[in-house]
């Protein structure tokens, strides 16, 4: 901008027959991103910062109204995040296109109950099911300030931090990704476990936690590669090609992730909306179990699967009534 000056001067002085160029602005090197930006500036951030960027607030409302406002509404932002998924936005008026193919964006947040249903007011939005919870319970005692294991916190995040921080420089210098891999008696068991969840969950709680624990699933695979490459840069193994998940680092990602499960199931039951929820999914599948049992029952009556549709839906829902028969009724006898 110096050299764009002088130059510019050196023109209007006469000294100079060429018109200096005006240089363009240097990209806002910024990791933490405040909460209280518009959409297009929060894309832009992160667009100016390789695809990567933090929000990290400890007053959860600060985020949640930045949400309700047309302009700071960028739910749909954090969704694909989530996802890795592309991010982009033009505007006409400067002619400005900004795209995103793989971002990488994070959010930390605390607050209370209210700030929370600021932000999350419905399961349904998505930002729901994409949120790890952590509910800290309170201690009716007053804690003792002046105690030494208080003032050792921060050389001991700073530690941490540093040691954290080694590890991204060995990763960022590496010329060719990582892969990370599960052996197949972990896949098996992972499918297994997460199944009988989902059917628990589903049958006991709301049929529309569905996405929720479908996303529980990918939390635990990134906890598990998390543990797998900081177990790997303690042992000093080097950085090869491929990091397989040991049986420990399995564990751990499992019990981690139940936890956020319960903690999700938690913030479930608190939300306003969810226990008028949870009744209309009861209501629903006592009508689905009616309806099955009168399409058995018709069915042991003779009647064909389009008559029984008729009777039933008004003669929709024929693929519906024939998966029944196979499944409920010709079982039943």
């Amino acid at each position: 901008m110096a050299i764009y000056n002088s130059n510019l001067r050196q023109y209007e002085r006469g000294e100079s027959t060429t018109a200096p160029e005006l240089p363009a602005a240097p990209p806002n090197h910024k990791l933490y991103i405040p909460a209280n930006s518009s959409k297009t500036g929060i894309i832009k951030l992160i667009a100016e910062n390789e695809g990567r960027g933090i929000i990290f607030e400890t007053e959860g409302d600060s985020f949640a109204d930045m949400l309700k406002q047309d302009y700071g509404n960028f739910s749909d932002v954090l969704r694909k995040a989530f996802h890795h998924e592309p991010v982009s936005y033009y505007r006409k008026t400067h002619e400005e296109e900004v795209e995103i193919k793989t971002p990488h964006f994070s959010i930390v947040l605390s607050g209370t109950y209210d700030q929370l249903f600021k932000l999350i007011p419905q399961t349904e939005n998505g930002l729901y099911s994409r949120f790890c919870f952590y509910i800290l319970q309170g201690d009716r005692e007053f804690a003792n300030p002046f105690e030494q294991a208080r003032s050792n916190r921060k050389p001991l995040l700073e530690d941490i931090g540093r040691r954290w921080l080694e590890v991204y420089k060995q990763l960022d210098a590496l010329r060719t990704p990582l892969r990370f891999v599960m052996p197949k008696y972990q896949e098996e068991k992972f499918w297994l476990i997460m199944k009988q969840r989902k059917a628990e969950v589903m049958d006991n709680i709301s049929y529309k936690l569905e996405g929720m624990m479908h996303r529980m699933g990918v939390i635990f695979f990134r906890t598990a590669m998390i543990l797998s490459v900081l177990r790997r840069y303690d042992t000093n193994e080097g950085w090869q090609k491929e990091i397989v998940c040991t049986d420990t680092d399995f564990e751990l990602a499992f019990e981690i992730t139940l936890w956020f499960l319960q903690y999700s199931l938690k913030v479930y039951e608190l939300l306003p909306e969810s226990h008028a929820a949870e009744e209309e999914d009861k209501l629903q599948f006592r009508s689905k179990e009616k309806d099955r049992e009168e399409c058995c029952r018709q069915y042991r009556m003779g009647l064909g699967t389009r008559e029984i549709a008729r009777a039933l839906f008004g003669g929709k829902k024929s693929t519906t009534i024939n998966n029944w028969i196979n499944k409920y009724c010709k079982k039943a006898g």
